[in-house]
């Protein structure tokens, strides 16, 4: 597939495409990320940077909610399945992190890159050790080197919906109406979700009489339908028409 040029495909060198290739990949990718940003002007630059797993399937409105009262300009790291680890490597004091699951993904302020950026390199050459791949525990250990712990939210799911029912009883899954993620999800899966929370937030519109964002909203939709068509069009090949081949009529 062709990216978009404003969505660019970042090739990290050496970084491989094993579970272990997610430290290089997270470590390198924002390092390229800061300086891609430090090209721009202020007005231009990103204020939150969201990373979560490739099987995790986004809800961008409901997800963009969490944000809401908190200041980029202060070095912030937000998420909210967490769990405990010791932080690994030559890392002094030893501690142990609450750190935001990569799979629920989570949150950083583009205050947060900043004061990050200068240690990116060597904390996963030389710091982390290369054998570990849990690289959302890392990247918290070396927030909380620079003092910054996870600030928590409602909302992100580590799971799949069954997963999360079986996991957390149906009292819980349903206490956060709109949830910000789901993980472990396939993609036919995931145009199931998406279908079912389109439908969802335009009953919400109509409930609400908001017809204003319902037309902003139908027409958003149609619009990306039919730019997604077109790109699907670049990208089609049809294949080549040998010799016709004639029927024989007994």
């Amino acid at each position: 597939a062709t990216p978009y040029p404003y969505l660019p495909v970042t090739v990290v060198p050496g970084a491989g495409e094993d579970k272990l290739s997610n430290m290089k990949k997270l470590f390198y990718g924002l390092q390229m990320i800061y300086q891609q940003q430090m090209k721009l002007s202020h007005l231009n630059r990103q204020k939150w940077f969201y990373i979560a797993g490739c099987d995790t399937f986004i809800l961008p409105h409901h997800l963009l909610k969490r944000l809401d009262g908190f200041d980029y300009t202060k070095p912030i790291l937000l998420g909210g399945h967490s769990g405990t680890h010791p932080c690994l490597g030559d890392i002094n004091p030893k501690i142990t992190v609450e750190f935001p699951s990569g799979g629920a993904g989570f949150f950083f302020s583009m205050k947060l890159l900043e004061i990050m950026q200068p240690h990116l390199t060597n904390f996963v050459d030389n710091v982390w050790p290369r054998t570990s791949e849990i690289s959302d525990v890392a990247l918290t250990c070396l927030a909380a080197q620079l003092g910054v712990r996870i600030t928590k939210q409602v909302g992100f799911w580590a799971l799949s919906p069954a997963g999360t029912l079986r996991g957390d009883g149906r009292r819980q899954f349903h206490k956060e109406p709109e949830p910000n993620n789901f993980h472990y999800i396939s993609p036919d899966e995931m145009y199931a979700l998406d279908e079912f929370y389109v439908n969802q937030h335009i009953d919400r519109l109509i409930k609400g009489q908001n017809w204003n964002e319902l037309v902003e909203f139908t027409r958003r939709f149609v619009s990306s339908h039919y730019e997604l068509l077109r790109k699907k069009r670049r990208e089609c090949i049809l294949p080549k028409v040998g010799n016709e081949t004639k029927s024989s009529v007994n």
